[in-house]
């Protein structure tokens, strides 16, 4: 009997080690309990919290995956410590309801023996109220603008650190740490690292390595989400978690993320949800659900139609965006698709145009095995495309002549379609077919009236000369009809030269483009290219620079990405090749979107030539500015700008020093922090995308 009991428990002892050392199962470390332990404080603090105290809260976006999770807690765990007076609240912005679906949060808080129960979520307090008193100071974590129900607390923000494309909500005096690498937590744990690495336990370090890990698909650089900062904070932070914790908790969390077995298909759409709002509240709502199964998984469910179609009711939505991530037989090679559900063939129309915009998500129409009424249904050839980029494709180019569709029912009465931008957008009226539902009219608030270019006939070419030029475009003789952008020739002008030598300065102005709305804007747009390449030949028979003035009012004189594209591939190689500088004059978050659009055709050498300035003193440092000629506008601003930094330099007893460098959009990614006491943390490059 002794014998039999001794097998047994040696047995027993052998079955137990085998599981440790089993590659799919992970064992949590042991932890210190510091994330605890702040999390009980912060519960304590809300029980007792009197009318007079004064909170400081740390806020994620409302999808609530598992990087905003993470650097909410972190990010007010950070704070804490290194300000233990202020009450420091992170918020978890959905219900407790809502993240049980996110699988992959509750996984890694079981894992690492957190308690849900612990988290404070943004119905437990009265935010709007709390900022009413003036006892709130807001820090975002992973987005850099609030959602439409929190835009009372604007101001109170106080700090952004995200890692998604600036939205410029925020004004100037909010500290901004907004820079694209492939995981918030990347930022946050460069900011533990940089500061104190005692502050980064073997918990707090597991649980930033899993964001980074899980956003980036384990450093996978095929993926198109990684950067050598990612990289180099992910490693920093395995040291600390322990050997091959990270590789084993991801497999973990890949697993549970990906495996939507039990889910409804309204829990589906819910899970991980971001709602798109273009204009004001009565304009177009578009929402995104990202979901970890295909289409056709999605659709082979019974209720897959009565459950897009809730959606849509109880989210006041026009329009669903599907983006869809899966690994076709259980593969390690990750694919995306994209469905697009509208209530009306006109928005849904539109949604696609906008996606399929200059063929950044290389979108391909698929057919499915399941398929329901209302659904268009595509497959994503780039991979590498997320929801970061798809965000900014509906924000910027949804939209017909930039004004955005407000109402969208389909029958044969008409719909407005609105736009809050005041600027001269389109004729006060115009007419766009719509095929099955009568006509669709389109309104432009504020618009202006332009004055339409008259047709030119063949007895007017008999009774007037016109002027034209001719010019080589891509190898072809093309003329240039000088008539017809007579008014709109201040578009290009000639700066002066760089000091020293004789490389030309070509001058740029927005503000001078035609207006979308006027008649033959296409063919003035040719005509305007053409002259504008001729310009540039003329001038730059050797190396030059650009100063570019975008327009700081009206976004309808602003050429699009087809435009930029035409010319940039318009001019010969010398010509790109000799270009040695692009200024940019305080690019809006169109150009930035714009810009960022381009870089498919583009060369890379190219970016290293675009810098950003911020004020007409720092152009004037990198380039003479005596001849060119700046628009008044750009003027207007720029004394505005001015008057506010003299004012607040003079508050606060700080002398105007020289003008800093003007930055450039890879700067950011071309920086490496060295994680030591002295390095430089915290400031952040303003013009970095």
């Amino acid at each position: 009997r002794a014998r039999l009991a001794l097998e047994i428990i040696s047995w027993a002892i052998i079955y137990f080690v085998s599981l440790l050392f089993r590659s799919d199962i992970v064992v949590a470390p042991q932890q210190s309990l510091e994330m605890d332990n702040f999390l009980a404080e912060v519960k304590g603090s809300l029980s007792d919290l009197s009318g007079n105290d004064e909170l400081h809260v740390v806020l994620g976006n409302e999808s609530c995956d598992l990087d905003s999770v993470v650097c909410s807690l972190v990010y007010g765990y950070y704070l804490k410590k290194v300000n233990p007076a202020t009450l420091v609240v992170p918020i978890i912005d959905c219900t407790p309801e809502a993240l049980d679906l996110r699988r992959e949060v509750v996984t890694l808080f079981n894992h690492l023996g957190l308690s849900v129960s612990l988290l404070t979520f943004s119905d437990d307090l009265d935010l709007l109220a709390l900022q009413a008193d003036g006892r709130l100071k807001v820090t975002l974590v992973d987005h850099n603008g609030l959602a439409q129900r929190w835009k009372g607390l604007q101001p109170a923000v106080v700090e952004i650190l995200d890692h998604h494309k600036d939205s410029e909500s925020a004004s100037s005096e909010v500290q901004k740490t907004i820079e694209m690498v492939g995981s918030c937590a990347t930022l946050v744990g460069e900011r533990l690292l940089s500061s104190d690495v005692g502050l980064v336990s073997e918990q707090i370090a597991t649980l930033l390595q899993a964001a980074v890990l899980l956003d980036t698909i384990n450093l996978d650089s095929d993926a198109g989400r990684t950067t050598e900062k990612d990289r180099e904070v992910a490693n920093l932070l395995g040291e600390i978690a322990g050997e091959d914790t990270g590789s084993k908790v991801f497999e973990m969390l890949r697993r549970v993320k990906f495996d939507v077995s039990g889910l409804s298909t309204s829990d589906l759409l819910v899970k991980d949800y971001k709602s798109v709002d273009l204009c004001s509240s009565s304009a177009v709502r578009i929402g995104i659900s990202s979901v970890t199964c295909s289409l056709d998984d999605i659709l082979a469910r019974e209720d897959a139609q009565k459950a897009l179609n809730s959606f849509l009711d109880e989210n006041k939505l026009n329009c669903l965006v599907l983006m869809t991530i899966y690994f076709p037989d259980g593969g390690s090679q990750a694919a995306r698709q994209i469905g697009v559900y509208a209530s009306a063939d006109n928005i849904s129309g539109e949604i696609i145009s906008a996606l399929r915009a200059d063929d950044v998500l290389q979108l391909s129409e698929v057919s499915l095995r399941n398929t329901v009424g209302g659904l268009s249904a595509f497959d994503q050839g780039n991979r590498a495309a997320s929801r970061k980029i798809v965000l900014p494709l509906l924000a910027c180019a949804l939209t017909v002549g930039n004004v955005a569709i407000s109402e969208v029912s389909r029958s044969p009465s008409t719909s407005n379609i609105t736009d809050t931008d005041t600027s001269a957008l389109l004729p006060v009226t115009t007419q766009i077919s719509d095929p099955g539902a009568g006509t669709l009219q389109v309104e432009a608030a504020g618009a202006r009236p332009v004055t339409p270019i008259s047709e030119y006939t063949a007895q007017d070419e008999a009774q007037e000369e016109r002027n034209f030029k001719s010019v080589g475009v891509e190898g072809v003789g093309k003329t240039i009809d000088l008539k017809a952008i007579d008014q709109y020739r201040r578009v290009v002008s000639h700066g002066g030269y760089l000091s020293g030598n004789k490389h030309a300065i070509v001058v740029l102005s927005a503000s001078s483009m035609p207006n979308k709305s006027i008649k033959d804007y296409d063919y003035v747009m040719e005509h305007l290219f053409r002259y504008v390449i001729a310009f540039v030949q003329q001038l730059a028979v050797d190396q030059y620079c650009i100063v570019l003035f975008p327009t700081t009012a009206n976004r309808s004189n602003a050429p699009g990405i087809n435009w930029l594209r035409k010319y940039y591939t318009g001019i010969d190689r010398q010509l790109r090749k000799n270009l040695q500088n692009l200024y940019i004059y305080k690019p809006t978050m169109r150009v930035k979107v714009v810009l960022q659009l381009a870089r498919p055709f583009i060369s890379s050498k190219f970016w290293r030539k675009v810098h950003y300035v911020e004020n007409l003193r720092q152009l004037q440092d990198a380039v003479p500015t005596a001849g060119i000629d700046v628009p008044e506008e750009i003027r207007s601003v720029d004394r505005t700008v001015s008057q506010g930094l003299s004012q607040t330099e003079s508050a606060h007893g700080i002398s105007s020093g020289p003008p800093s460098a003007p930055s450039s959009p890879s700067q950011s990614s071309d920086r490496v922090s060295a994680y030591k006491s002295d390095c430089a943390f915290g400031e952040v490059d303003g013009g970095a995308l």
